[in-house]
């Protein structure tokens, strides 16, 4: 069973705000901001605006994001 289908996950996983979830997974792959926004194509700026919830991250961004860190889009919305 995937840890993503456990109810205790989804509930935690709930509470998280997307850009939380976006600084954390960053961190946990010692990713710094400006490495993440090259591998995206993006500015830095704009990693740190979603992860302090300045910028919304759309499904576009997070299905980016969710390959670049290689991980289910979905923790982004």
């Amino acid at each position: 069973m995937n840890i993503d289908d456990w109810d205790w996950f989804k509930e935690k996983a709930a509470a998280i705000k997307p850009g939380d979830a976006l600084r954390s997974l960053r961190t946990m792959r010692e990713m710094k901001q400006k490495e993440l926004a090259e591998k995206l194509g993006i500015e830095p700026r704009q990693i740190s605006d979603m992860e302090n919830g300045r910028a919304p991250i759309g499904k576009k961004m997070a299905i980016k994001l969710g390959k670049a860190l290689n991980i289910n889009y979905k923790h982004f919305l």
